[in-house]
């Protein structure tokens, strides 16, 4: 299904991580196979945070670059497949320590590997028919659902949180056009086993079929850009930058030969902070927000599901903070 949006832009991004930092070993022909495959050279990892840590430190500094009002924050969008709570909301806990309006719409969305793109989408139709301004939130602190004897999940996935600011914009002129995909047969390629409310009865870790995500993702993400290119009547040499999900260096170099992408139009973060889930999307941005600035760019997300999603979207002015490290 493919929609546009319009009225709305990003304004600002910040990130962050844990103070931790894990540098993958490249002394054996194994490690040095393991980085070359996922791309992965190091990332950031503390199980004992809190999701809702790194988004609300983040979005502290975001709403003070940015110079905006708390009180007129109009919506609040949390993404996570690590809430502190099933229930109740953690938008909700975030909005009270935000010292946010209480007339305020918060959601939990609790996606991952497409969770941006989808996030994303949601953000502007809010931002648009409210007339507000927003609060984007996506991150995940994955390593609290890995195995400690899960060497190769633990030396892929990083904890991380973004906060991006959505903005309202009357003037604007640009549009941006959403594709979404979903396949709930393929759920158990990526799954954690625990509804969290049987945690007492059974120990469930992270489980990933990586055979059978990369066959999907081959599937159906060059068929989904080349139907939202069609969409927007546009060819591949206009888009500027393209930047996926950040699931590993192999599968995403596969996906630029399958579709036909300039290397060089390829932006990636896996390579300082693993794959970020939620939050792989807008670290790519941020990390690389000098390029992407005025820009036409395409992001994709795919995995956990299964679902897929892409955007065509401009990137307008972006106000960004340095990292924050907790």
């Amino acid at each position: 299904m493919s929609f546009t949006t319009s009225n709305s832009e990003i304004s600002g991004i910040t990130i962050a991580v844990p103070k931790k930092k894990i540098v993958n070993p490249n002394k054996s022909k194994a490690d040095i196979n393991f980085i070359k495959h996922t791309g992965v050279k190091s990332l950031y990892s503390n199980a004992q945070l809190n999701t809702s840590t790194l988004c609300i430190n983040a979005a502290e500094k975001l709403i003070k670059k940015l110079r905006w009002n708390k009180n007129k924050i109009g919506f609040l969008i949390f993404v996570s497949q690590t809430r502190d709570h099933i229930l109740p909301l953690t938008s909700c806990k975030i909005q009270k320590q935000l010292k946010l309006s209480e007339q305020i719409l918060v959601l939990d969305l609790p996606m991952g590997c497409t969770g941006f793109v989808n996030g994303l989408y949601l953000s502007f139709l809010l931002s648009k028919n409210l007339k507000k301004n927003g609060l984007l939130l996506c991150g995940d602190v994955v390593s609290k659902l890995i195995e400690k004897k899960d060497t190769k999940l633990k030396s892929l996935f990083g904890d991380c949180a973004s906060a991006v600011g959505i903005k309202f914009n009357s003037k604007s002129k640009d549009i941006n056009t959403f594709d979404f995909g979903t396949d709930g047969g393929g759920f158990e390629d990526l799954i954690y086993k625990s509804s969290g409310l049987n945690s007492h009865l059974d120990k469930n870790y992270l489980k990933m079929n990586g055979a059978k995500i990369f066959e999907f993702a081959l599937n159906k993400v060059p068929e989904q850009i080349k139907k939202l290119l069609k969409t927007r009547k546009k060819q591949l040499d206009e888009i500027r930058y393209i930047i996926f999900h950040q699931a590993n260096k192999f599968l995403i170099k596969n996906l630029v030969a399958k579709i036909g992408l300039d290397k060089k139009k390829i932006l990636y973060s896996i390579d300082k902070y693993g794959n970020t889930n939620s939050a792989s999307i807008p670290l790519t941005i941020f990390h690389h927000c000098n390029k992407v600035k005025n820009k036409n760019i395409l992001i994709s997300g795919f995995g956990v599901g299964l679902t897929w999603s892409s955007a065509l979207i401009k990137i307008n002015k972006l106000k960004i903070n340095k990292i924050i490290k907790i």
